[in-house]
């Protein structure tokens, strides 16, 4: 099943986006990458160049965006007050980033590996209530690497916030994954995928 067919796809802490640029070949109606720290946001600009040369690709766009400011937006809107701050470390790195609007949802939202420590819990969730069409759906990845708390706390968290899980629990063989959804995917595609200088390696790694 194609998810991102026909939808506007939101990416969450995207680095190098690489879930919301493949939904933009996949016949997305638009995509958003976003991220809160502004200087993967201009790394990534190059790629997304090169991704607008391709044929079959979705409008794609990196935004700079903050869950935190969604937090607040929310609990404002519920007459709630505001807790917390939106105060965050990646206010210390300016850059050109437009912000995303805060009215704009989406039909699906990507988030692969953004959750790293508990107080991301809840602003993450404000962000996934604000920005989730009532219609749409959340593709969520979430790694254990240290984190088994958050692991196992943040579906019961969503499933508590209203939203419908639908879990698959690891390990996962990810090579018989990818001959299976993805498309003509062969061990020698995954050879070039790994010297593609677009999905490979990033301008860090290749000392540019």
């Amino acid at each position: 099943t194609n998810l991102a067919w026909g939808k506007d796809v939101l990416e969450l802490g995207c680095g190098r986006a690489l879930p919301g640029l493949l939904a933009a070949q996949c016949g997305s109606t638009r995509v958003i990458l976003t991220d809160c720290d502004h200087r993967a946001l201009d790394m990534l600009r190059p790629t997304i160049d090169v991704q607008l040369q391709l044929e079959d690709h979705g409008p794609t766009e990196a935004m700079y965006m903050l869950w935190e400011e969604d937090q607040k937006l929310l609990e404002d809107a519920t007459e709630e007050g505001f807790s917390g701050s939106t105060r965050h470390w990646s206010n210390s790195h300016t850059g050109t980033s437009a912000k995303i609007p805060d009215d704009d949802t989406f039909g699906l939202i990507l988030c692969s590996d953004v959750l790293y420590f508990a107080k991301q819990e809840l602003p993450l969730i404000c962000t996934l209530k604000r920005r989730l069409h009532p219609e749409g759906s959340i593709l969520f990845v979430l790694p254990e690497r240290g984190n088994s708390g958050i692991t196992n706390r943040f579906p019961q968290m969503l499933r508590d916030a209203g939203f419908h899980v639908f879990q698959d629990i690891g390990p996962f063989d990810w090579e018989k994954l990818q001959e299976e959804h993805v498309l003509g995917y062969t061990a020698e595609q995954d050879q070039e995928d790994k010297d593609s200088p677009l999905l490979g390696r990033t301008d860090h790694e290749s000392g540019k």
